[in-house]
């Protein structure tokens, strides 16, 4: 039997639309993995956020997070890859976020660090910013001027947005180096397990790069507009298990 690497976003994707991942999937994956395909998240969550959800649904050995800026191996606690923003552009997007007080995330090893104020209890207070040298893989960005961020952020060379949101009143922007994203998280993963067939789930923008790498990019049928055209193939919604449902009938699981 051919071995699978299968990836799949989280939130929008596997996950309802109140936030719970239901047993049928945490099942359909489990029965994945015991025919031996490779299953694993591939989210714009930082480290911690996603180890929390590996370890509560995939149990992979793998993490894809921080929208593809880290690729590592939980099993032998080795990171397969990183990719960094330039430290001269997060200096930039920091000074600008002090002059305007923004509230704004800098994701550094396995954490998350903030300018103003936390989230949670995972987050930690940005005191010292000798802390961003060299270090910063991914930047998330939460501020109501929303288009004044977005004009910054794309005057600045080396840097670029793999997924906005204007629908909320907060808004955010997801922030990477030039040519990271999912899809090079993905295909970093399966080279270095020697994995040829890609199956990549997703419902917005930043799940495109995946499926251009992948042998099949399934898109919810939430998903966005761009998505949904770039998508070798549209299953029911994220509240219909659809991801699950696929694998199953797909797998005869």
């Amino acid at each position: 039997m051919e071995k699978y690497l299968i990836a799949i976003d989280l939130d929008g994707t596997l996950r309802h639309d109140d936030g719970h991942i239901s047993e049928y999937s945490i099942n359909t994956i489990k029965k994945l993995k015991e025919k031996g395909h490779i299953v694993v998240t591939a989210t714009a969550r930082p480290h911690n956020h996603a180890l929390q959800v590996n370890n509560d649904v995939f149990k992979s050995d793998y993490l894809v997070c921080s929208s593809g800026s880290e690729v590592f191996d939980i099993k032998n606690d080795y990171m397969i890859n990183e990719e960094f923003i330039k430290y001269k552009d997060v200096m930039k997007l920091y000074k600008y976020a002090k002059k305007y007080d923004l509230n704004i995330s800098f994701t550094i090893g396995k954490h998350e660090y903030i300018t103003k104020k936390r989230r949670d209890d995972t987050q930690i207070q940005l005191t010292d910013i000798n802390v961003l040298k060299g270090k910063v893989k991914e930047v998330f960005v939460t501020d109501p001027n929303k288009l004044q961020v977005k004009k910054f952020i794309n005057k600045v060379k080396h840097m670029n947005i793999v997924l906005q949101d204007f629908q909320t009143e907060e808004g955010f922007f997801i922030v990477l180096a030039d040519n990271v994203n999912k899809g090079h998280g993905i295909k970093t993963l399966a080279n270095y397990l020697n994995v040829d067939k890609i199956i990549s789930f997703g419902n917005d923008e930043n799940d495109i790069p995946m499926f251009e790498i992948s042998h099949m990019g399934i898109a919810v049928s939430n998903a966005t507009r761009d998505t949904l055209n770039k998508a070798n193939k549209i299953i029911e919604s994220n509240n219909e298990d659809a991801v699950a449902k696929y694998l199953c009938k797909t797998f005869s699981l």
